[in-house]
């Protein structure tokens, strides 16, 4: 008797028993109005989170964009993204749970290496091409580590291994999650990716994020995990830093 007491709600439009957590009466189709609350809250609630998160981020961006591009620079603001990312990840900790999945798929963990190695041959050479035929200059990834005794192991750090772990974290993490529970996976993937474009502060650059950005997103939909993400984001990142480096010395 207990347990069907536990397991029955009373409709509040026609008095009638239903399942406990049910979205619409069976006997007169009405919502049921105690999810719906619950679901408006945990949208608003959502979309506060976005937008503290969004804020924050472009504050700090902001402020990053007045320093000099140097060793200790890059090192300072690598660690301080890192910790703002994970200050904002440790609020929702299913985020955490995405790391690492039940089941490792090696056919789309080889497909997004072999991607990410080829996107940052590409990106690396065309860029540097557009860049010099528009502005008559290229961007360097890698020389504000050349003032150090191993500027490849700071640029892999730096370039490779922060992004690739707490960008996923971030954007294919706490930014999809709350955009997911808001309006849905395409907008999560669409939004996420949009965002991850903006932040780069470059025009020029969206033609290759926005698409790698994508196909990130669709990893991290498609098997429910930031793993392959993580993966091809360092992979793409230390590809594009180790052509730089070769290519300087």
């Amino acid at each position: 008797m207990l347990t069907k007491i536990e397991t029955i709600s009373s409709c509040p439009n026609c008095g009638s028993n239903q399942p406990i957590g049910y979205n619409f009466c069976g006997r007169c189709g009405q919502p049921n109005f105690v999810i719906e609350k619950e679901k408006d809250e945990e949208s608003r609630r959502n979309i506060k989170y976005l937008l503290a998160y969004i804020i924050s981020l472009l504050i700090m961006l902001i402020a990053g964009g007045f320093t000099e591009d140097s060793l200790f620079t890059a090192i300072i603001l690598a660690v301080a993204y890192a910790f703002f990312d994970l200050a904002f990840a440790s609020i929702q900790p299913r985020v955490w749970n995405l790391l690492l999945p039940k089941l490792i798929h090696f056919k789309p963990l080889i497909a997004i290496i072999i991607i990410a190695i080829v996107s940052g041959f590409v990106v690396s050479f065309v860029m540097d091409n557009l860049n010099y035929a528009l502005f008559g200059e290229t961007y360097s990834l890698i020389l504000p580590f050349m003032e150090s005794n191993n500027p490849l192991l700071f640029g892999i750090i730096i370039i490779g291994v922060f992004p690739a772990f707490f960008e996923e974290l971030a954007f294919r993490g706490f930014v999809y999650n709350n955009l997911d529970k808001i309006a849905g996976k395409k907008s999560a993937m669409w939004g996420s990716t949009f965002l991850f474009g903006l932040v780069h502060f470059s025009l020029l650059s969206l033609i290759w994020i926005i698409p790698f950005g994508l196909m990130l997103a669709y990893f991290r939909n498609k098997y429910s995990t930031l793993l392959y993400g993580i993966v091809g984001h360092f992979t793409h990142n230390t590809t594009s830093v180790l052509i730089e480096y070769y290519r300087i010395i």
